[in-house]
């Protein structure tokens, strides 16, 4: 913008010219870093399974964790005062240290249904993960995915990864598989959309929770009223996701920062893959299948659990014993006891 070493322009200029070309200041964004191993592999990932379909993606359940702060201390409020009016009780945002407290929750979905949400006391380790595993994990697969042909997804953490909890898999390799994840990938997995639906819905609360046992029964309700179009158009948007990963070579795919968005781009997807052909080997086209289940969980039939912490002294065996055999108790009930199944001719 400057003419020669003698002319300048002032500071205000420069930003209206910024502001006319689109060029606003913003935060950066905070996401896991990416090596070029990360990106290799995320690249390879969405080349691998290029030819699913959303047909293929709908054998899939999700997975995650989240933490919920009780109250969030972001800083991206603001406000317009007078130079004056800095104390103003009104111009304050209170804060608490910590953020008075948070809690972490895990849970899934499929698009056939959503699953359980757990709380987990303190940080989930492979004892507690075992515990869900056996008790949410196990039930879920074999009630939504009665031919054994579901896939179940989940990260890199280490707690999925520990030895016992890879035992666990291999002994139920035969119910469902577990689909491998790249790392580093958290904008691949749509159940964050659904962490920032529970955030949004708990934060226009009135009242808002006040201590962390109101914050989980918001959390609770929030995502037992989960719309169905909400987790079945984000399951349908993978072949989107992955598709803007391979145009970005491995870097972290954007136009997704609402589920609608991941929707229209699934549109302008065009796979032409022949959606009953698959990988794994098990998943089938829809139209081979039958009539189609749509399961719901109610909140009588699977209310938020909280994992007890195992002792640390136990070991990983003795763990996943204790974990068979709630798993094995829980088969032993009526499905109808756990789960509401409303079948679709």
């Amino acid at each position: 913008m400057n003419q020669g070493a003698t002319k300048s322009v002032s500071q205000s200029t420069i930003q209206r010219t910024l502001l006319r070309l689109g060029l606003r200041s913003r935060r950066l964004v905070r996401a896991p870093m990416l090596t070029a191993v990360h990106r290799r592999r995320r690249l390879e990932f969405a080349r691998q399974y290029s030819s699913w379909t959303s047909t293929e993606w709908r054998q899939v359940a999700f997975s995650d964790e989240s933490r919920f702060m009780l109250h969030r201390t972001d800083g991206r409020w603001r406000i317009r005062r007078e130079t004056s009016e800095r104390n103003h009780p009104a111009t304050i945002a209170g804060t608490v240290q910590a953020g008075g407290g948070s809690i972490m929750v895990w849970g899934m979905f499929s698009w056939h249904s959503l699953g359980s949400l757990i709380i987990v006391e303190g940080t989930m380790d492979q004892y507690k993960y075992a515990s869900v595993l056996a008790d949410h994990v196990h039930p879920y697969m074999r009630i939504v995915f009665p031919q054994d042909d579901g896939i179940f997804q989940q990260d890199n953490a280490r707690c999925h990864t520990a030895a016992s909890v890879r035992a666990w898999f291999e002994e139920h390799q035969d119910e469902f598989t577990v689909l491998p994840w790249p790392a580093n990938s958290p904008d691949l997995n749509p159940i964050e959309h659904l962490w920032d639906h529970l955030d949004r819905v708990v934060r226009a609360m009135d009242p808002q929770p006040r201590n962390l046992a109101q914050l989980a029964t918001a959390l609770e309700s929030a995502w037992l009223n989960i719309p169905e179009n909400t987790f079945r158009d984000l399951c349908d948007s993978l072949p989107a996701r992955l598709a803007a990963v391979r145009s970005a070579k491995g870097l972290r795919q954007g136009g997704f920062s609402s589920p609608n968005t991941a929707v229209r781009l699934s549109r302008d997807v065009s796979t032409g893959h022949n959606v009953g052909s698959s990988s794994h080997g098990k998943v089938e086209s829809q139209e081979n299948r039958g009539p189609s289940h749509v399961c719901h969980y109610s909140k009588e039939d699977h209310p938020i659990r909280h994992i007890p912490v195992a002792h640390r002294t136990a070991t990983a065996a003795t763990s996943m014993n204790r974990s068979k055999s709630r798993m094995e108790n829980n088969l032993g009930r009526e499905p109808a006891q756990r789960l509401v199944v409303v079948a679709r001719h």
